[in-house]
């Protein structure tokens, strides 16, 4: 038989085995478009009036700190925030990592500034205004937490969330939307490396 004719049989067979290799191999599922999880920078934040009816601008923090950006009801209050309370208690270690928190609801500066208490010094009773230690951002309108992906248009409502901007100024996207932080606190105590055995 012709030489020629071996090489065509043996390459066919060839081609035959690896059309048959790849339609019975198995294939692990591919991920869909909008189940990845990748960093974009972070959207913008104009400037808005703190808690001191100050203007913050989000931005002049912005590749220079990692920041924590928490979107609360402001209706209950910053007091009845169970994240900003968690956050506030670590305050101190947050400050040592360079780390900035900045609170985002739709309540308006004098509703942010602080409850204000009674306390008795030096056997006086003098009114004490309880300050939060981190700014806190009046979004009126909602803007903002229509940018970030923390308003339900179907109900009218803001959305609570916590999101992680890293110092590069960049924050994790799923679906073209900032991705929040599924488990907050469990987040917060890795990055501050905090042990088991501190956790509560």
């Amino acid at each position: 038989m012709d030489k020629r004719l071996y090489v065509i049989l043996f390459a066919g067979v060839l081609i035959a085995g690896v059309c048959v290799w790849k339609v019975t191999r198995t294939y692990p599922p591919q991920p869909r478009a909008e189940d990845l999880i990748f960093k974009q920078p972070a959207p913008q934040i104009p400037p808005l009036y703190n808690q001191e009816s100050k203007m913050v601008r989000f931005d002049a923090y912005l590749s220079r700190h990692d920041i924590f950006v928490v979107f609360y009801d402001g209706t209950d209050g910053v007091q009845n925030s169970d994240i900003m309370q968690f956050l506030k208690q670590r305050e101190e270690q947050l400050d040592r990592q360079g780390a900035k928190v900045f609170g985002i609801s739709g309540a308006l500066p004098q509703q942010n500034i602080g409850t204000t208490e009674v306390i008795e010094q030096d056997g006086k009773r003098i009114n004490k205004r309880n300050t939060f230690p981190f700014p806190l951002l009046t979004d009126l309108g909602f803007a903002v937490h229509q940018n970030w992906g923390r308003y339900d248009p179907d109900s009218n409502q803001p959305l609570p969330g916590l999101f992680f901007v890293d110092r590069a100024g960049n924050v994790d996207f799923k679906n073209r939307k900032p991705l929040p932080i599924e488990h907050p606190r469990e987040f917060i105590r890795d990055y501050l490396g905090e042990t088991r055995d501190n956790q509560s």
